[in-house]
């Protein structure tokens, strides 16, 4: 494409999934599309009813940024592969916090059992096998124009016999080795591991699958869907092998019998098993984004073309640095850089895989010494970097729209801080926001489906709540395709990011009842390190301890400081009891109405918080996933320096926990709102 013609030429088109919206709405959006975004838009129909928008723009800027709006109109979604991609070795070695994950899901659908005590996860691996994967996919996009609307997705246990368990790992299911299929055609699995643990057959492996919901039958006698939901013995039983995406491999041990029994557990394992050579250590996994992402192995400028016009400053940003270097030697690193200047500060910043810094003088530098940095001056005598001017009054800021707002992603973290990191002084108009044209609308979940229950259930497991008892009214599905589709690039992104995946969990938020609408609209939202003034317009007089302005807001302007409060950073905080997040919300309707949110996770690499912080404020301003070692008493897992981690989980500690320093119950913290999709509105009421 010849981005120097007259007009930048794109086309979009919906040729998976087709246009959602009505041909009357469709016009509306095209044309508040054009008139904030400079272009002109032709909407074409084929035959088939497909829609395509071609796009016409002044410059490449303003035709991506239509590009990006108008495919998030035509349900436009990260693409599936044609054709299946080679299979790799199938199993990576569960991390610590997926250890955790697993372990707590098993403790919560765990119903009582004959043998007592409790059960122990001694292993667990994650399955990727892309061919399974392609399949998948291509399946929910089957059933989305067979229902018109995402299916439901859930996870069920299979157990089955140990030298089932690669078989299945590479092929699926084979429809020739079912037996005593008792309800009905189908793969089973069933909500409580206990029940797949009496078909592991004296083995210790069981299978944790993703299972796609599409039509369920309306009885066993006409067959005419594909999946079977038997409440009352909690079976999934799923007649379409595509619509089964093994996710992990589990080794576990029964509990103890009874006094008196000759052994102590049900079958012995043998170390020698056949998965071994089918297993990737977890210290061997690279993700394909390290291969592909700039400054992510070796340091380098991305573009060194230096912007600097006023005479002197006292704020650079330099990049990219050393990227396998901890935060402390990359501050060396950066004092030995500049070591004929003047530092008060250091500030390193993680993006992505890549590592920079954002560096304060104690004394101005010059113009030509800035230049000089940036253009002649060697980073470990080999690479040449980006050194910047970042100063908030800079004139090269006025007039530029955030490279982050200009990117996939459409966010930038740094446009409501201020104190605890180096704001950013570009300009994030609305119209590059990823969610300036969102839009929702919630469908009933019927309570006695599948997903239904498996909500209810969940959410029933941990009352009663501080209050009263809890009674669900109803369920209802968040249906929102911009977010839904920032959602998924996020996702797909962490997949490329780490060889062993992006973990994905299912968890609560509870929040101010009041601004539900704009968390469906536009997701949750990392909270600001500025005070909210009482005489800002927009923040003001709403109880809030954070401001919701960005960082040029001429009414919040005070730091908000720690009030036990952000334990863990300013982040997303989500939790997997129900009660837990059920603390946090206000304002409920006429005083017993409650509504809550599940959302859909995506955590990434998680590291594991597990222990006590040393100073229960220690944390507070982290504005990003950081190293949190020297703030903790006790770390479980320390692997900083060698992966680069999305979340934290934050292992609770029941009646060890110390007020103020660590948690009861677990929570969960992300600091990109991508992360985390609305999926399910849940309304209830409480009864003393």
């Amino acid at each position: 494409m010849d981005f120097d013609s007259k007009d930048v030429t794109m086309n979009v088109s919906a040729d998976r999934g087709g246009f959602l919206l009505n041909d009357s709405r469709a016009k509306e959006q095209v044309a508040v599309i054009e008139k904030e975004t400079g272009v002109r838009l032709k909407i074409n129909k084929n035959h088939k009813g497909q829609i395509s928008v071609a796009i016409f723009g002044p410059t490449a800027d303003q035709a991506q940024l239509a590009r990006f709006h108008v495919g998030n109109m035509l349900r436009f979604e990260p693409s599936v592969p044609k054709e299946p991609p080679k299979q790799d070795r199938l199993l990576y070695e569960c991390d610590p916090a997926q250890m955790e994950s697993l372990q707590r899901m098993f403790d919560e659908r765990w119903r009582n059992s004959d043998w007592g005590g409790e059960l122990i996860i001694e292993g667990a691996w994650q399955v990727r096998n892309p061919y399974l994967k392609f399949h998948f996919e291509r399946r929910k996009e089957e059933l989305e124009k067979i229902l018109q609307q995402r299916p439901h997705i859930i996870e069920g246990f299979h157990g089955t016999r140990r030298e089932s368990v690669l078989p299945i790992c590479q092929n699926s299911f084979d429809a020739k080795k079912r037996v005593a299929e008792a309800y009905g055609p189908g793969n089973y699995f069933a909500r409580d591991p206990n029940v797949s643990t009496g078909y592991c057959r004296g083995d210790c492996y069981m299978l944790v699958c993703k299972l796609m919901l599409g039509q369920e039958h309306t009885s066993l006698e006409q067959l005419d869907g594909d999946h079977i939901w038997v409440g009352d013995n909690g079976y999934y039983i799923i007649a379409h092998p595509h619509q089964i995406l093994p996710m992990y491999v589990i080794k576990w041990n029964w509990p103890k019998r009874s006094a008196g029994s000759d052994y102590e557990y049900w079958g012995g394992i043998d170390e020698t098993h056949s998965l071994a050579p089918y297993i990737n250590e977890l210290e061997d996994a690279r993700g394909q984004l390290r291969t592909r992402e700039f400054g992510a192995i070796v340091p380098g400028a991305y573009n060194r073309k230096c912007s600097m016009t006023l005479p002197k400053t006292k704020h650079i940003w330099m990049g990219y640095l050393m990227p396998s270097l901890t935060d402390e030697l990359l501050k060396a690193d950066v004092e030995q850089f500049l070591h004929d200047c003047k530092i008060e500060k250091i500030t390193v910043q993680h993006e992505s895989l890549r590592r920079a810094a954002w560096v304060d003088f104690e004394e101005p530098i010059t113009l030509e010494k800035v230049k000089e940095l940036n253009e002649v001056r060697t980073y470990h005598g080999n690479w040449k970097i980006c050194v910047e001017d970042v100063q908030p009054d800079s004139p090269f800021f006025k007039n530029e729209v955030c490279p982050r707002m200009k990117g996939r992603g459409k966010y930038c973290r740094a446009e409501n801080l201020k104190f605890v990191k180096p704001g950013c002084w570009f300009q994030h108009p609305p119209i590059w926001k990823g969610t300036r044209f969102a839009e929702y609308h919630l469908e009933d979940v019927d309570l006695a489906s599948a997903k239904g229950m498996e909500v209810v259930e969940e959410f029933m497991s941990t009352a009663p709540f501080d209050g009263g008892s809890p009674k669900v009214m109803n369920v209802k599905k968040i249906v929102n395709n911009v977010l839904h589709h920032l959602y998924e690039q996020r996702r797909q992104y962490s997949e490329s990011k780490h060889a062993t995946g992006a973990t994905e969990v299912e968890l609560y938020h509870g929040t101010n009842m009041n601004i539900l609408d704009h968390i469906y609209t536009h997701g949750l939202r990392p909270p600001s390190d500025i005070a909210a003034s009482d005489n800002c317009p927009v923040s003001g007089k709403k109880g809030l301890a954070t401001s919701l302005c960005d960082n040029k807001c001429p009414h919040c302007t005070k730091p908000h400081s720690w009030n036990m409060c952000h334990m863990y950073g300013l982040g997303i905080y989500l939790a997997d009891r129900a009660d837990k997040s059920h603390r946090y919300i206000s304002c409920p309707i006429k005083g017993n109405t409650y509504k809550m949110i599940k959302c859909r996770v995506t955590l990434g690499n998680s590291f594991l918080i597990s222990g006590h912080l040393k100073d229960g404020k220690g944390m507070h301003d982290f504005a990003m996933c950081e190293d949190p070692s020297d703030k903790l008493e006790f770390i479980k897992q320390v692997r900083w320096a060698a992966e680069d981690h999305d979340s934290f989980m934050v292992k609770g500690l029941g009646h060890k926990a110390v007020r103020g320093r660590s948690v009861i119950n677990s929570e969960y913290i992300v600091f990109t709102p991508y992360q985390c999709l609305p999926m399910y509105e849940i309304t209830y009421t409480l009864a003393p």
